[in-house]
């Protein structure tokens, strides 16, 4: 870490979490950040990392936005004045959901794109298909 003229070693920087629940998120080269170092020693310091700059400005401009933008330009963020949660991963992203006790969705599903299922499937109410239904090889 670099102050002014005066560098040190690498220094622990200020995670929120670091025990039973554990947070990782490093500083990144060139982050402002705010040495703490009640002993006056550098060495002892620690990095408060998350301080907005000129260079490195907010990603969001009013309250009720959580939003959480990585290098890659993938963004995750909940607005709670909308009530809306969004991922939108970058070009070529992929996700993996894994929950060996189920999945529970409640409410309507739009969905894009192909749709490959490994397992059996139960049905409670209408089926409605705008093509052909192809079971075991018959139409």
């Amino acid at each position: 870490m670099k102050t002014g003229e005066l560098t040190t070693t690498w220094l622990p920087w200020l995670a929120l979490r670091a025990e039973a629940d554990k947070e990782w998120d490093p500083p990144t080269v060139g982050e402002q950040v705010l040495l703490i170092s009640p002993s006056g020693q550098l060495g002892n310091g620690v990095a408060l990392t998350g301080l907005f700059s000129d260079n490195a400005p907010a990603n969001g401009d009013r309250a009720g936005l959580h939003r959480r933008t990585y290098s890659d330009g993938t963004v995750i963020e909940y607005d709670s004045v909308a009530h809306h949660l969004n991922a939108t991963l970058a070009p070529g992203g992929t996700t993996k959901l894994v929950s060996d006790g189920g999945i529970t969705i409640v409410g309507p599903i739009t969905h894009q794109g192909d749709y490959t299922q490994t397992g059996n499937q139960t049905v409670t109410g209408k089926v409605t298909v705008s093509d052909d239904v192809i079971a075991a090889g018959t139409r």
